[in-house]
């Protein structure tokens, strides 16, 4: 389902595919000539994002096996980087610790005078074949989701421990399994943003957007039949699992969990975007 996207994606856009490595073609990652043109143009012209995608975790940028992550036409990092790359101050693969287990990867960051705006690109993430209910994680989140569970705010972990040191983890909204959106990402984005306002070093008025690619806009015609309207579903799905959870509290509660006398002041807003109100929103 993701390839589908990726390539209704390069349709729209009218970008020449067929990244080749090791003697085989990805139609659904830019030509290597396209590729090179678009990375030099990054160099060039916007260096700071370079040197974050260069320098960042996701090595969006590597030729490894594959052909770099950021030449695939569903790329969020791309997805995100087209959107944002002309806004003065904008920071790329802006990295928090989470004081938990290791640190999170925002892929946006932006700070004002009023507020700090932290941002979580996605694009073809939701389509991939599994999906996060049942996915493992470290066991060092095991007392963390524990706490959460705890308070009721509807919000369930079923946590099992595994054999090689792990957690296997089953999250609910009320009774609703959380499968395609990546609740676990989030909470660890939100332990790095808790932790950085306990030691006074962003902004109080926090703002997290949650930047999804809409892909409804896309014409029938870049699809094979019938994967527009199964992508639509899997959009709508994981958007409905997104809403069902009360974000808000959740941050409250990750804050609590680092301060439990709850000392620190702050406003936190949570925000659902894509393509179409991002700059907007961004403007406010």
């Amino acid at each position: 389902m993701y390839k589908a996207l990726d390539l209704a994606i390069q349709k729209q856009e009218d970008v020449l595919g067929g990244y080749v490595i090791r003697d085989k073609s990805y139609s659904n990652y830019m030509a290597n000539a396209i590729w090179e043109i678009f990375l030099q143009d990054m160099k060039d012209n916007y260096p700071n994002a370079y040197n974050s995608y260069k320098n960042g975790g996701g090595s969006e940028l590597k030729e490894g096996r594959y052909p770099p992550k950021m030449a695939c036409f569903g790329s969020s990092s791309r997805f995100i980087y087209n959107l944002s790359k002309d806004i003065p101050g904008f920071q790329f693969e802006k990295q928090f610790h989470t004081h938990v287990g290791g640190k999170s990867n925002l892929d946006g960051f932006f700070d004002s005078i009023d507020c700090c705006t932290c941002i979580e690109a996605k694009c073809r993430e939701p389509y991939y074949h599994t999906s996060h209910f049942g996915e493992k994680r470290k066991n060092v989140y095991y007392n963390l989701l524990k706490f959460i569970t705890d308070q009721n705010i509807g919000l369930q972990f079923d946590c099992t421990e595994t054999e090689d040191n792990e957690i296997s983890i089953k999250t609910y909204s009320d009774d609703l399994p959380i499968e395609y959106f990546d609740i676990i990402q989030l909470v660890c984005h939100f332990c790095g943003i808790a932790n950085k306002l306990l030691r006074n070093e962003i902004n109080k008025n926090v703002r997290f957007i949650y930047l999804i690619y809409n892909p409804k806009e896309l014409p029938e015609t870049c699809f094979k039949k019938g994967m527009k309207e199964e992508i639509v579903n899997r959009y709508n799905l994981t958007l409905n699992q997104m809403n069902s959870i009360d974000m808000n509290e959740l941050f409250k509660t990750i804050l609590n969990y680092f301060d439990p006398e709850k000392k620190t002041q702050y406003n936190f807003e949570f925000i659902k975007s894509d393509q179409n109100d991002f700059i907007d929103l961004l403007n406010k």
